[in-house]
């Protein structure tokens, strides 16, 4: 399931850089009675915790002001969210409408509209999709020095894929609580590597630099699961404003 939720401020929005964490405590402060159970404990598979939700940036432009190291975005704005997760959005759809006022960060404003996208399996097995946040896949080991080390794979790579397809399984077996009969590939559409992105996630000392890429993929996997990825997300850090896609077009193979 995914909605759009539509805000208005009295003044043009400000945000810091690295405002996905912001975005993320909005969704936990309208979740209710289960946002600390979300936020702690998730979804289990093994030693992994997932919370089953993503999310897009700010859909409308944002100009960065170098000197404040701000985005300033217009009165209104809006994002997505999206989840495998009824409850999960049917509990902030609920909230959202109930309160008279919202704080985005430090600005305070007012939710003028949530509309609902119901989820619709698509009709194909292969999907081209455009990312609407982008997405990350990466791996942490220790170097030689004892010293913990992330690497941030490329579209490019064949572990891209693999990491995408077995991260979304781990998700799939942490909700159904069943091995997840299903594989999905990921392909980029484009060959730049231009269509990398530094993002900051939260600022200062708990500031977390990811590399991650936008752009336009190829989905191939059977429909139900590609109905699944567009509602929990691809790759890692879903939860933290990451792997949020949108398709564009179907196809048969």
């Amino acid at each position: 399931m995914r909605i759009k939720i539509n805000l208005r401020f009295s003044i043009k929005l400000r945000l810091p850089a690295g405002y996905n964490n912001l975005i993320q405590a909005f969704i936990y402060n309208h979740l209710g009675e289960k946002s600390d159970w979300l936020h702690e404990e998730g979804f289990k598979h093994d030693n992994r915790k997932f919370k089953l939700f993503c999310y897009s940036g700010i859909l409308e432009y944002g100009k960065f002001c170098h000197a404040e190291k701000l985005f300033v975005f217009p009165e209104a704005v809006s994002f997505y969210l999206s989840s495998p997760v009824d409850w999960i959005i049917q509990n902030i759809a609920a909230h959202t409408l109930l309160e008279k006022q919202s704080h985005l960060g430090r600005n305070i404003g007012m939710i003028e509209s949530i509309e609902v996208r119901k989820s619709t399996p698509p009709r194909s097995n292969s999907i081209r999709c455009r990312t609407l946040s982008p997405i990350e896949n990466h791996s942490t080991f220790m170097t030689a020095g004892n010293k913990k080390k992330t690497y941030y794979y490329s579209p490019f790579e064949t572990e891209f894929s693999e990491l995408t397809n077995s991260n979304l399984q781990k998700k799939w077996q942490s909700l159904h609580n069943e091995e997840c009969p299903y594989t999905i590939k990921i392909e980029p559409k484009f060959n730049s590597h231009k269509r990398e992105s530094i993002i900051n996630y939260g600022s200062g000392d708990n500031k977390t630099v990811v590399k991650a890429w936008h752009g336009h993929f190829q989905l191939t996997g059977d429909p139900e699961f590609l109905q699944f990825a567009l509602d929990a997300g691809l790759g890692g850090r879903n939860s933290q404003g990451f792997g949020m896609v949108d398709v564009l077009e179907e196809k048969e193979e």
